[in-house]
């Protein structure tokens, strides 16, 4: 087998890891777990991971920054690992995986948009991607309304303000993890809510931590070591060998998983218009992405 099917293998391995996050966790709240629960749970066995990889990148850093700079990165570590993380879960409480994670999904079309109030142009191919990724998602919330007369659109606005804080967090790691590396701006990201989500949990519960059984520890840990750090190292570990391209084309695969597993585990409804409007959304955000992408290299051609 070679590096490049070694690579696309793994990074199929990472995105099904990734999208089994939302299975998990509603599995966990059917075991009585709460958002804050596995808030607290994930943060504190992730933590030692990230500060260790957070040492071994401020080592090699050739110059150190200056303590400015760990609050600006701080500031979208806690808007995406912090309340992006905690609106999504809570939203996981009234809402079908699929839906949830389709939604999520689109967050690279929100960065495109965010890029264009900078003064970046969108070409027509990103419009018309972004109009048909919309459309898909559309398409799948009218689906679920139609069998789940509960939907509730505060949980689908939770998710969508989830994933524009994911889209700001995106753009912060290209601007600072450029400037220092995408390793330190990870570790510091993650590192702030070693602060906040105790302190969340504190002021919600008290410091009593006695009332969560083994079992949802044993959910919270799966979450954190598997789904999160080993998922995030065998991602990263496919798009080296495989190149950031295939990774990406492979990455698409994600909404879909989600919707398969949310149907063979969790009894979910998958009929075929989910199928359709899953097309349609990830055909959308591919066009909007390897647009970009395309216009990235011509200019750098042309200039």
């Amino acid at each position: 087998m070679n590096e490049n099917t070694k690579g696309i293998l793994l990074v199929c391995l990472g995105t099904t890891l990734f999208s089994s996050k939302s299975i998990l966790i509603q599995w966990a709240f059917k075991a009585g777990a709460t958002v804050d629960q596995l808030m607290l749970i994930r943060m504190l066995i992730a933590l030692p991971f990230y500060f260790l990889a957070g040492l071994w990148a401020w080592r090699k850093l050739a110059h150190k920054p200056p303590l400015s700079a760990f609050a600006l990165i701080a500031l979208p570590g806690f808007a995406c690992y912090h309340i992006a993380s905690y609106l999504d879960m809570w939203a996981l409480q009234f809402l079908t995986a699929g839906l949830e994670r389709i939604i999520l999904f689109s967050y690279p079309i929100i960065v495109v948009v965010i890029q264009a109030f900078r003064g970046h142009s969108i070409n027509r191919v990103q419009w018309f991607g972004l109009a048909v990724a919309y459309i898909g998602v559309l398409l799948f919330f009218k689906q679920d309304v139609q069998l789940h007369q509960s939907t509730s659109m505060l949980a689908v606005a939770a998710v969508f303000v989830a994933a524009l804080l994911t889209a700001y967090y995106v753009l912060a790691s290209q601007k600072y993890g450029r400037r220092y590396s995408s390793d330190f701006f990870t570790a510091v990201a993650m590192g702030i809510t070693g602060l906040t989500i105790p302190s969340h949990f504190v002021v919600m519960n008290g410091f009593n931590v006695s009332g969560i059984g083994l079992d949802i520890w044993a959910y919270g840990a799966f979450l954190s070591i598997v789904l999160t750090v080993f998922a995030s190292f065998v991602l990263n570990r496919g798009i080296g060998l495989a190149g950031a391209q295939k990774g990406s084309v492979a990455g698409m695969l994600g909404p879909m998983i989600t919707l398969l597993m949310a149907a063979w585990i969790l009894n979910q409804p998958f009929t075929f218009m989910h199928g359709v409007a899953v097309a349609v959304t990830v055909a959308g955000v591919s066009l909007v992405t390897q647009s970009e992408k395309l216009g990235f290299r011509l200019h750098r051609k042309r200039g």
